[in-house]
Parts: C-alpha cells; structure tokens; sequence
C-alpha cells in the first residue's frame, strides 16, 4: 500500500484505537478490526464486503481502487442529519445510565414528575362548580357592604369640603 503512489494521492490512512469514533460516522456499531474509508468533506462513507480477518493486501487495494464506483453511505442531508442527532442523543443518555444510573434517573426524573403532578392538577380540575354553591352570598350581607361603602364615600367627600 506504501508504493501505491496513486493510493498515496487520493487517501490517507490512519488508526484508530477503538470504535468510537467510527460508530459515530457509521450510526452503529463497527466491529474492532474494520476498513472504513471516510469522506470527511461530504461525511460520506464506504465499508469492505470482506471481513477484515479475511482481508489480504490485494483485497484491500481492489477495494480502495473502487470506491468511485461503489455506493457511499451517510452523506450531510436533512435526513441523515437527523438520523445523527437521534443516533448521539441516545448513544449519549445510554452512556449516562450506563455510567452513573442514579444521578441520570434524578435528572430524567424530578422534572418529569414535576410536569406529571402539573398536568393532572390541569386535568383533574373541575371548572363547572358555580361559584355561588361555594361560596353563597346573601342578599342582605351584600347590601350592608354597599351601604357602609356609601357611608365611607360620603364622610371623604365632607372632610374633603372642610379642608377646602
């Protein structure tokens, strides 16, 4: 692969250690030993039919020579895009219950319980209670009130007249 100039011209190899990386380009799980060839222009991507156990030299440079040829994967369109963020969020909250399960289930929980005690406070109210069955009003009270607000209005108005 070293004296393939042409090769030399149009990829660069590299390693990775783990598959961490590449399952985030792929959108899955890539086996340990893999060949991925990665587009990171176009974010396009092209897996080997062959096993990488199975892999001899030319193999791989028959490969590498028709990737033009073959059909890339992934790409930066609306849909992939949204397959990425789907594919990270969960990868992510996975990682996080995986690694400290109980503070994730406070995080997750406390404000979904909050919303839960929200909305059935919403949806278990009863608005078609008058409000006079609750709290009945009596003619007479009512007409008291009024007749001592007269009374108040009357004495600010006089001591209003005084000062003038």
């Amino acid at each position: 692969m070293r004296d393939h100039d042409e090769l030399q011209a149009h990829f660069q190899f590299g390693w990775l250690d783990g598959n961490q990386i590449a399952n985030s380009i792929v959108l899955g799980e890539m086996p340990v030993p893999s060949v991925l060839v990665f587009n990171y222009s176009s974010y396009e991507y092209f897996l080997s039919n062959d096993s990488p156990e199975q892999m001899t030299p030319q193999s791989l440079l028959t490969f590498l020579e028709t990737i033009n040829s073959s059909q890339a994967q992934g790409g930066r369109s609306l849909s992939q895009r949204v397959r990425r963020m789907i594919y990270e969020v969960t990868t992510n909250v996975y990682d996080m219950f995986a690694n400290q399960p109980i503070l994730t289930s406070c995080l997750f929980g406390v404000p979904l319980a909050f919303l839960s005690i929200i909305t059935y406070s919403i949806c278990s109210s009863d608005f078609s209670v008058d409000r006079e069955s609750i709290y009945p009003e009596d003619e007479e009270e009512y007409s008291d009130t009024e007749e001592q607000e007269e009374l108040l209005e009357e004495e600010e108005d006089g001591s209003h007249e005084k000062r003038e």
